[in-house]
């Protein structure tokens, strides 16, 4: 329960003794006391949001603390960081205790909700451009991705350890593994589909490598605005997609066709989690993009994740494919570009985890 910081096992043992017994989680009261104890070491405003920003990254630099707080103070705020009791010094950089980063963040949200969505815009206006400087493949929580696991709805979707996976262009030797995916993991009838798109010009194919060889997970992201009457009949819910945006089918539209992860999906799976990141990161990187349908297995489950990342329902853009239904949900990147969705999506996260009045 106390992640092995030494003040919060202090203080459980405290509670222990009192009441006689642990609790199931730490309490408010836990926290607040971790919150005080570290923002009571920051001797000045500088020094408090240089902790605030440390607390919404899993790694913070000089860099960052020069974007966001100060670029003639950063090496000094980077020091006086570095030598915190809940600070570890890691080869990319710093990071603050599970525990403390969770407590300043919540009760930054709570004094000051206006500042505290401000700083996160901030942190996360440094890391996009780090992101589109970045190379197409590499870790799929580089950059934005891992920024949304601050964001509640999304964070209950994001597992320990998914800094493994990598996303890849596919080789040649990889085509046996990505067809065994695609066999567990969809429909005998989406198969079919699958396999039309699988050498197609407009299609997109990429892989998830655990530690950057092992496939686990492979996606397939359709350009709709390159396909023509050929490739009409073949698969019946890119048919319906195509008849449903109609006029707005002009620019960059893409289709996250199919994403296969290995062993069940799901928000615990590790290699599903990956392929979501892999999706986000082309939101933010991807120039010129215009309509974003992602196709849905089992839309009834993810329907309310959909509809807080701002994706609405394509009605009549549903299927059911040897009895699993599928379904289809769309943002318009033209009409709500990236930062825009961003900002959206974590003031209305920050709205609903406020306490209502009554």
């Amino acid at each position: 329960m106390g992640h092995g910081h030494p003040l919060t096992l202090t203080l459980l043992a405290e509670q222990a003794h009192r009441g006689g017994g642990l609790p199931d989680e730490l309490g408010a009261d836990i926290l607040e006391v971790l919150m005080r104890r570290c923002i009571s070491q920051a001797p000045d405003a500088a020094h408090r949001r240089a902790l605030r920003v440390a607390c919404l990254v899993d790694r913070v630099t000089e860099v960052l603390l020069a974007r966001t707080v100060s670029a003639e103070h950063a090496p000094a705020l980077y020091d006086w960081l570095a030598a915190q009791a809940c600070v570890r010094r890691l080869p990319d950089g710093l990071s603050v205790h599970d525990l403390v980063r969770e407590a300043v963040t919540a009760d930054h949200r709570r004094r000051d909700p206006e500042m505290a969505h401000e700083l996160l815009l901030a942190v996360f206006g440094f890391l996009t451009g780090r992101l589109r400087a970045a190379p197409a493949n590499g870790p799929v929580t580089t950059g934005v991705a891992r920024l949304l696991r601050i964001v509640p709805v999304f964070r209950r979707f994001f597992v320990e350890g998914v800094e493994r996976y990598i996303a890849d262009t596919p080789a040649p030797a990889d085509r046996d593994a990505m067809r065994a995916l695609i066999r567990q993991g969809l429909p005998a009838a989406e198969q079919r589909a699958c396999a039309h798109w699988l050498d197609h010009p407009a299609a997109r194919w990429q892989v998830i490598r655990e530690d950057g060889e092992r496939v686990c997970g492979v996606s397939c992201t359709l350009r709709l605005d390159r396909l023509d009457a050929a490739d009409r009949g073949v698969d019946p819910l890119v048919d319906r997609v195509l008849d449903a945006l109609g006029p707005s089918l002009r620019g960059k539209a893409m289709m996250a066709r199919f994403s296969v992860p290995e062993g069940e999906r799901g928000p615990r799976n590790p290699s599903m989690n990956a392929l979501q990141c892999n999706q986000a990161r082309s939101w933010a990187v991807e120039p010129d993009l215009g309509p974003w349908v992602v196709a849905s297995v089992r839309p009834e489950r993810y329907e309310a994740l959909f509809r807080h990342m701002r994706f609405a329902a394509l009605p009549g853009c549903e299927a059911v494919a040897d009895g699993v239904a599928v379904g289809c949900f769309l943002h318009d990147w033209r009409a709500e570009p990236w930062e825009r969705w961003f900002e959206e999506v974590t003031r209305a996260a920050a709205a609903h985890a406020q306490p209502q009045a009554g």
